[in-house]
């Protein structure tokens, strides 16, 4: 279940970010990453670079 939901949200965020990335929204991730997938803290790093200029929103999430 714990590998599903995380894979979900691994495509979910590869889907997202272009859009919210146009939006000029930056994301930032809190919790610890321990436990997570390198696959996915790749993807988590790669999103915060990429979006870490925006001001216009910020979406935080929390995932552990």
């Amino acid at each position: 279940e714990v590998s599903f939901l995380m894979n979900l949200f691994y495509d979910s965020l590869k889907d997202v970010t272009t859009t919210l990335d146009e939006q000029e929204v930056r994301i930032d991730f809190l919790g610890i990453p321990d436990g997570l997938s390198p696959k996915l803290l790749n993807l988590i790093k790669e999103v915060q670079a990429q979006t870490a200029a925006h001001n216009r929103l910020t979406l935080n999430l929390a995932i552990n």
